[in-house]
């Protein structure tokens, strides 16, 4: 449903309002580029009867489809999934946000169904919709629960595997983790903005090979590549924090201004 004036945000209001036409009693969502495994809504539904969680966000892991750059640390992927304080989450744990790409939840959350929220379709372009609509979840009270069996599989391909996207996407989440917090205190913010400056030390542990045996030349290209990797994060907090904002889809600037750091969620009544 995206194109012709239909963005990522957009498409996902439509599908939730017709799901909610329809008095969906749960309602699961997974990205295009993600395959389920056989028994994944079984999983969610499994984590569902165990914990009594609103909302319940699947595992999940790359499917790498073609040459990876020789920049890109190996555990780089390890980061797709779930982090807790740099740990990947217990089954069962509560989580702070969720993502469309392995997520289900109830169709009965009032909000939703008021449409006092939704997706955010002023930021079609930029990315990160899911995250900050299952984060408002989560600030509204409903708990969020990691299911380990509910997995799926996410397809790497093309520019996916590129150096220069990761470097983009590290931009943009550095930007969405401060969107996330907006409107409050300069108190609140600074340990998220310290958390996510620091460098992510993992990372520089071993380049992507398969190989028993590393040489030394790529062994510094993907320790080269977690630093820049780790300066990109700088860029998107230095670029939030004077007003620009970074938009991942159309590969674009916009000037927000000082005044705009916290921008109000549009009215959906």
């Amino acid at each position: 449903m995206t194109g012709a004036g239909f963005e990522i945000p957009a498409s996902r209001n439509l599908g939730l309002d017709e799901a909610l036409r329809f008095e969906a009693d749960w309602i699961a969502w997974v990205d295009d580029d993600c395959w389920p495994a056989a028994d994944w809504l079984l999983g969610l539904f499994d984590t569902v009867k165990r914990t009594d969680c609103e909302i319940v966000a699947g595992s999940w892991s790359a499917a790498l489809d073609g040459p990876v750059s020789p920049y890109l640390p190996a555990r780089i992927w390890e980061l797709d999934d779930y982090r807790l304080s740099g740990r990947r989450p217990r089954d069962l744990e509560e989580l702070p946000t969720a993502y469309t790409r392995n997520v289900m939840h109830r169709g009965a959350i009032s909000e939703l169904r008021t449409r006092t929220l939704r997706f955010d379709e002023e930021r079609g372009s930029s990315g990160g919709t899911d995250v900050i609509f299952f984060s408002e979840l989560r600030a509204l009270g409903y708990r969020i629960c990691f299911s380990e069996r509910g997995h799926v599989r996410e397809r790497f391909a093309g520019e996916r595997l590129r150096f220069r996207w990761h470097f983009r996407r590290r931009v943009r989440n550095a930007q969405l983790v401060l969107d996330r917090f907006r409107g409050q205190t300069l108190g609140t913010l600074l340990p998220k903005i310290l958390e996510k400056a620091a460098p992510r030390r993992h990372l520089y542990s071993a380049p992507f090979s398969d190989r028993a045996t590393r040489d030394s030349g790529d062994l510094f290209r993907a320790r080269l590549g977690a630093i820049v990797l780790d300066f990109a994060s700088l860029v998107g907090i230095a670029t939030w924090l004077a007003g620009a904002r970074y938009s991942f889809y159309s590969n674009s600037w916009t000037w927000r201004g000082l005044s705009r750091l916290y921008p109000a969620r549009p009215n959906w009544q």
